[in-house]
């Protein structure tokens, strides 16, 4: 009787990262076979290497000057040189924006638009500022 062994060819799942717009961000993967083949999705869509996107088919992605837009879901598809493949957890990707770019409407500074917000409005509003 043969024995056949099939292991998973990620090694190394990808990890969350929180950068700054403008920043570069890198998102990396492993395989057990040198020979394996790579490529990144976002969103479940296979990215492709272009002006500010490099590595899309390698071990390592990285994005120069990354944009609120790149905020998602990143994922890698190894497959090994026996066929095995697998696709990585999703990283998630969080770019954050600068102040100027910030929600006018978030009074309270904490980074979303919500009940506090208004609740912030209607104290300033009430003490007569305007």
């Amino acid at each position: 009787m043969d024995i056949v062994f099939s292991a998973s060819p990620i090694i190394e799942q990808p990890e969350s990262l929180l950068v700054d717009v403008g920043q570069q961000a890198t998102l990396n993967t492993a395989s057990f076979d040198p020979n394996a083949s790579y490529q990144w999705r976002r969103a479940g869509i296979s990215l492709v290497d272009d002006a500010r996107i490099s590595g899309t088919n390698s071990e390592a992605l990285t994005i120069n000057d990354a944009q609120l837009t790149d905020t998602n879901a990143y994922t890698c598809f190894v497959v090994d040189s026996t066929g095995e493949s697998e696709e990585s957890i999703p990283a998630i990707l969080a770019v954050r924006g600068d102040a100027a770019q910030a929600c006018t409407a978030d009074l309270n500074d904490d980074g979303m638009f919500n009940f506090f917000d208004v609740s912030a409005f209607l104290t300033s509003f009430n003490a007569g500022c305007p």
